[in-house]
């Protein structure tokens, strides 16, 4: 038989045993891998400080989760009628100052109780490069539509980037000493400064990674990044942006992160979660009432045969 691509074994890790809590930190990838959790019945709580994409910037996150070291409107600029923090992504701005910093505290609150219950941490880097402030070298998770002359790019080193997976590692140990944490470069292309700079950016994150998993228990290296771009290398997979994996990419990078992590016996109570899904996604022409009467019935059915679903 003809063979049109390689594909490569993943070592299974059944860490995963019943519905619980996630956390998700990092590229927008893991806000895509998130929807998934969600719908089968995990809590997952993914980026809420919004997407971050360097591990520096996830690293200053996670200790200012563990510390719960509060906000305050000092640290915040301001542009446009909106105010807005380096830190994070454009979607924590608000037009009220004491709105934002109230928010991004609750985050940091809700985010550390997550994680104090959470099995698992999934940890998604996106980029090596990095933008500083020019007044005071400082790494900014987001640039927030400023302009260009106040920042200055680098990608950066190996000692840097081991320094942030060191230190994201520890801050989840603090909240939660037993997480699993699985570890994944995102597949997302970050072509705005080329090609060339995103190839050099990931082949950075993965040579870290590898580096800092040496000998490392109850952590973990999962190839989001080797799937898409080796065996789905092909534009189909992609959207029309050819930069973010599309549906399909998105659906067969989770089938394969389920038969990686998740237990055997809890892949078959997916099925029964994934139908009932098609079933409440059904739109009959008639007796509407009659079929959310049972959404609900079957719903409760799920919640009462198993206690930690969230759905």
């Amino acid at each position: 038989m003809l063979k049109f691509k390689l594909d490569f074994e993943i070592p299974k890790v059944p860490i995963i045993h019943d519905f619980g809590k996630v956390f998700m930190l990092g590229s927008c990838f893991a806000e895509n891998q998130s929807n998934y959790f969600n719908n089968f019945g995990f809590d997952c709580n993914s980026n809420p400080f919004g997407t971050i994409y360097n591990p520096h910037s996830i690293a200053l996150l996670l200790n200012r989760i563990q510390s719960l070291k509060p906000y305050r409107e000092a640290e915040y600029n301001s542009d446009n009628g909106m105010y807005f923090h380096y830190d994070h992504h454009g979607s924590m701005s608000r037009p009220d100052l004491q709105n934002a910093v109230h928010v991004a505290n609750n985050e940091l609150e809700a985010s550390r109780q997550h994680i104090e219950r959470s099995e698992i941490a999934v940890i998604t880097l996106g980029t090596s490069l990095v933008f500083k402030l020019v007044d005071s070298e400082r790494i900014v998770a987001n640039c927030h539509k400023q302009k260009a002359a106040l920042f200055t790019q680098e990608f950066l080193d190996n000692e840097a980037i081991l320094n942030s997976l060191g230190t994201i590692e520890m801050e989840l140990r603090a909240i939660n000493p037993g997480i699993h944490i699985i570890w994944t470069i995102s597949p997302v292309r970050h072509v705005r400064s080329g090609l060339e700079h995103n190839f050099i950016s990931k082949s950075r994150l993965r040579v870290a990674l590898d580096q800092h998993l040496q000998n490392k228990e109850n952590q973990y290296y999962f190839p989001s990044y080797e799937i898409v771009m080796d065996e789905l290398r092909d534009y189909r997979f992609f959207k029309e942006d050819m930069v973010h994996p599309n549906d399909l990419a998105q659906q067969y990078v989770w089938d394969r992160f389920v038969d990686t992590y998740f237990e055997k016996e809890l892949r078959s109570k997916l099925e029964e979660v994934e139908a009932f899904r098609k079933f409440e996604q059904h739109r009959p022409r008639q007796n509407q009432e009659q079929h959310e009467a049972e959404i609900e019935k079957k719903r409760t059915s799920l919640k009462n045969k198993y206690p930690s679903i969230h759905i």
